[in-house]
């Protein structure tokens, strides 16, 4: 196992790729590679064994927690977030605590992108 099985597993299209897509899309690319930077499943591909976590990961040279590699990011980062359906949450977006490195715990965020992506759902 390694960072390219994780890739395909957790990370199958770069977020580049993506970015003129719906929010459903981006939101579905973008809870999926959270959920594979956990610490289990980044376990189950022999990645993460030295406790940085998912910080020490880059794809195509760019960091797994960094704008460039989120697919809401691509779309909506260059107007400062606004209209990115994280922006909404209260007291800040989990996305900009944990790509801060102000902790490790995906769990926020996790939910946060899930709540997003029923909210979605249900608009369409």
């Amino acid at each position: 196992m390694s960072l390219e099985t994780w890739r395909k597993e957790y990370y199958p299209i770069d977020a580049d790729k993506i970015k003129s897509r719906d929010d459903v899309v981006l939101i579905e690319a973008s809870l999926l590679k959270w959920i594979g930077l956990q610490k289990e499943n980044l376990a189950e591909h022999g990645l993460g064994k030295d406790n940085s976590s998912y910080k020490s990961l880059t794809v195509c040279d760019k960091p797994l927690d960094g704008p460039n590699s989120c697919a809401l990011c691509t779309k909506y980062h260059i107007a400062y977030c606004r209209g990115c359906p994280l922006d909404s949450c209260s007291a800040g977006s989990p996305y900009d605590e944990v790509s801060n490195g102000y902790y490790t715990n995906l769990t926020p965020l996790i939910e946060a992108l899930a709540k997003a992506l029923d909210k979605e759902l249900d608009n369409d």
